[in-house]
């Protein structure tokens, strides 16, 4: 195993969250993540997964937001309305990330 994703799908809401990602330490800094995440959203695409959100710690915010894997914060009104729809597990010190996946 190199790299995991537990992934809770609302497709009601048509949301999914990603709570854990993980990659060995040994494949990190390789794009392994990245690849599990380029077929994770094809597959959501294909489910009509419309938003894939995720908990950061504050040490990855800055690897979730970088451009080649594009996620950004989500603002308290964000995490308010989705709240509403999915209960999202919260973890504390986190900060609620989200990505629009594209058709």
């Amino acid at each position: 195993m190199v790299c995991a994703a537990t992934v809770r799908i609302n497709e009601v809401a048509g949301v999914a969250e990603l709570p854990l990602v993980a990659t060995r330490p040994q494949y990190r800094r390789l794009g392994m993540c990245r690849i599990l995440m380029n077929e994770l959203e094809k597959r959501l695409v294909e489910f009509g997964i419309e938003r894939l959100v995720l908990p950061s710690a504050q040490s990855a915010l800055s690897t979730w937001t970088s451009s080649s894997i594009g996620f950004s914060v989500m603002t308290d009104d964000e995490i308010s309305q989705l709240s509403a729809l999915h209960g999202f597990l919260d973890f504390k010190g986190t900060v609620m990330c989200h990505k629009l996946l594209l058709k």
